[in-house]
């Protein structure tokens, strides 16, 4: 079930809250509806930690437990699946982005030569910023309402085929115990 992986993957609560760094936020750790795994708090955490994923900016693991907080969704989760935008993956998803925001916007593709300093940030970034930021609300809110339906999916499939393996293990023990009280009599 998808309760139990997510249980093994996340981080336990109480341990958290012993950390130094986390001690201004004690009195929030201790709340459970932010560590409890149910579909509902699951599949918010993931919309959110997938949305904040295409913020171009780095705030990230500022938002995420920010939001999660906001709408009571699974703290550790939202945190881990902002995660999914690392140094090998944030470069294809904004170029990605920025095409999609400049077919969306109708604006020519320009090139682009990426030099991390102040001047590439004025001058370049100037051009771009219109689709790019367009692309990145798109793609974001595309892969938030993706995650989300995905992994309610995934939870309703696994509930029910959990649901109806108990049935067969019901009848089939309720077979044997007719078997058994057939054979006393």
């Amino acid at each position: 079930m998808p309760r139990d992986l997510f249980k093994k993957l996340l981080p336990d609560r109480h341990a958290l809250a012993q950390r130094w760094y986390l001690h201004p936020f004690r009195a929030l750790l201790h709340q459970p509806a932010y560590w409890t795994v149910h579909r509902r708090s699951v599949v918010r955490a993931v919309a959110i930690g997938l949305f904040i994923c295409f913020i171009p900016l780095p705030v990230h693991f500022l938002l995420a437990p920010l939001l999660a907080l906001l709408w009571r969704a699974n703290l550790p989760l939202a945190l881990v699946t902002v995660l999914l935008m690392n140094p090998l993956t944030f470069a294809p998803a904004y170029l990605g982005a920025y095409w999609l925001g400049s077919q969306l916007t109708g604006e020519p593709l320009a090139a682009l030569h990426f030099e991390p300093n102040w001047q590439w940030v004025d001058t370049q970034l100037a051009v771009v910023w219109k689709p790019f930021l367009l692309g990145c609300l798109v793609c974001g809110t595309a892969a938030a309402l993706l995650g989300y339906a995905m992994v309610s999916l995934w939870w309703r499939i696994a509930v029910t085929y959990r649901y109806q393996r108990r049935g067969v293990k019901l009848r089939r023990r309720n077979g044997a115990i007719e078997e058994n009280s057939a054979l006393e009599r």
